[in-house]
């Protein structure tokens, strides 16, 4: 069965997203992006749908008056969007690749409203250089970010957050007016505690390392049948991969079990907090249209140069290059 359910998800994100062409753009620009395509990288939605979204501007760390994000998720390693304004593009100053979903989602077959926070592929493809004091951004590598200890803080809040009556009133005096609002988040802490708690590796990743495939294939194995004996420990963490060459692949992830970055990408929304009801396809939040779009900004995408001025990094020593340097 979890075979059928994979098969039918890729052919899906293989049929609706259709193929794509490299369309060259000035050369003198970094990466081949220009501002439009970051901001389009870093906010579009796939969609996502990790909790309500007036909920996460709403919530408190654990143990903590803090805001949940109110260093913008720095201490996990995400980091801040240079591009977020104070009107239409990410008013809320939210991190690079958590991005506002206005869709409805699914709990169980119950529909629910948005909006939502979700996470796109610039959370975990995005990350800095630092040289010499100076800070610059590098769209399509691989994060520094710690996946486990977000969802696992997140938990804890949603946790403390529905049980403390002080914490929970604070909370409530942020969010919009909504019926049950208690029951609801309490349902909300118990469905996120299971998802940690299947998820929890043996030994924690940290910093730059994942273990999406498992995620993935846990995700859907216990979503097709329900059945606590298809999730598995989570231990096989890798790094994240860089992007720019992945429209060149034909398998993609380190073992090269997807085939094609669209099935890769379909999947991946699955993993990380897509609604989906593998008996009722119609029942989920993929958006396949956005899919395709930041497919074709990574196949316009290019590996950082070493020369870009914006690292002010040393020129190159060509006597390395041609192993007549010292230490060669």
């Amino acid at each position: 069965m979890l075979r059928v359910t994979l098969i039918i998800v890729v052919v899906l994100g293989v049929i609706a997203c259709g193929t794509y062409r490299y369309k060259p753009k000035d050369p003198a620009l970094s990466q081949n992006w220009d501002e439009s395509d970051r901001k389009a990288f870093y906010q579009t939605n796939q969609s996502s749908q990790l909790l309500k979204y007036d909920w996460f501007l709403s919530l408190e760390r654990a143990s903590s008056t803090k805001l949940f994000l109110e260093d913008k998720l720095r201490r996990f390693g995400y980091l801040p969007d240079p591009l977020a304004t104070n009107d239409v593009y990410n008013s809320d100053k939210l991190p690079i690749g958590f991005v506002k979903d206005e869709g409805p989602g699914f709990i169980g077959d119950k529909e629910v409203n948005g909006p939502w926070i979700g996470m796109t592929c610039a959370a975990c493809h995005t990350s800095e250089f630092n040289y010499k004091g100076k800070t610059s951004l590098i769209d399509g590598v691989g994060t520094n970010a710690d996946f486990f200890a977000l969802i696992s803080e997140l938990g804890k809040s949603l946790t403390e957050t529905a049980e403390d009556d002080a914490k929970f009133s604070r909370f409530a005096g942020r969010v919009r007016d909504e019926a049950n609002l208690r029951t609801n988040l309490k349902q909300a802490a118990e469905r996120f505690g299971l998802f940690v708690k299947q998820r929890k590796p043996d030994n924690p990743w940290g910093k730059a390392r994942l273990d999406a495939v498992t995620l993935i294939f846990n995700t859907v194995a216990y979503k097709q049948v329900r059945d606590d004996r298809n999730i598995q420990v989570p231990n096989a963490p890798v790094s994240y991969p860089f992007l720019w060459d992945t429209h060149q692949q034909p398998h993609n992830q380190w073992n090269g079990v997807s085939v094609g970055s669209l099935s890769r990408n379909t999947t991946e929304v699955l993993g990380v907090f897509a609604t989906f009801n593998p008996q009722k396809p119609k029942k989920n939040s993929v958006q396949f249209g956005n899919l395709k779009d930041l497919q074709q900004l990574v196949v316009n995408l290019r590996s950082p140069k070493w020369i870009d001025p914006k690292f002010g990094l040393p020129p190159i020593d060509k006597r390395l290059i041609n192993g007549k340097g010292k230490g060669c």
